[in-house]
């Protein structure tokens, strides 16, 4: 995702720690743009990782501004490019950017969650399918043939090991009537 601020109108690239939140500053002037309070949200934003801009208030060219904007500045939130919500400064503004982050995180934690699910249905619906065609083509699954010869050499080497140390023991034993 592309984004531009426009205090220096420089295009770059979102960096990757960056939340897909946006905050854009609205002002009449760019000179507004250094009052104490966008000064203090600004750097909330960049504490916070989000994405911050500020720009002209241009209603011919923005329809949010248009339609959305009452008194300058203001403050344009987006989650990837889709407009969530207008506020202004002297309306709580951070309680405003932790309420869309958290509903942003908690949107990707679902997501999440639903994936592993999804992945999880998969995993067992294919692993049952596939244990269900090897019992019809082998007689038994792979799964447990793998398992049972797991077993077996198992059980082979453990009277391996026994009967080696049995070994050991009788010429322990030997040595020590000899001493």
């Amino acid at each position: 995702m592309m984004f531009y601020n426009l205090l220096h109108f420089k295009r770059k690239e979102k960096p990757k720690e960056y939340l897909s939140v946006q905050l854009n500053c609205i002002v009449y002037d760019l000179t507004d743009a250094n009052e104490p309070t966008i000064k203090e949200i600004r750097d909330y934003c960049q504490k916070e990782k989000i994405i911050y801009s500020t720009r002209r208030f241009n209603s011919n060219k923005y329809s949010n501004d248009r339609n959305y904007i009452r008194e300058l500045p203001a403050f344009h939130i987006y989650i990837n490019d889709a407009y969530i919500r207008t506020f202004y400064p002297n309306t709580r503004p951070f309680q405003h950017i932790q309420e869309v982050v958290k509903e942003y995180k908690d949107r990707i934690e679902r997501r999440k969650k639903r994936k592993e699910e999804r992945q999880k249905f998969y995993d067992n619906f294919y692993n049952n399918l596939y244990k269900r065609v090897n019992i019809l083509w082998y007689g038994e699954s792979l799964i447990d043939r793998i398992k049972r010869e797991n077993k077996e050499a198992e059980e082979k080497s453990e009277k391996e090991r026994i009967k080696k140390d049995n070994e050991q023991l009788v010429v322990f034993q030997l040595f020590n009537r000899s001493n």
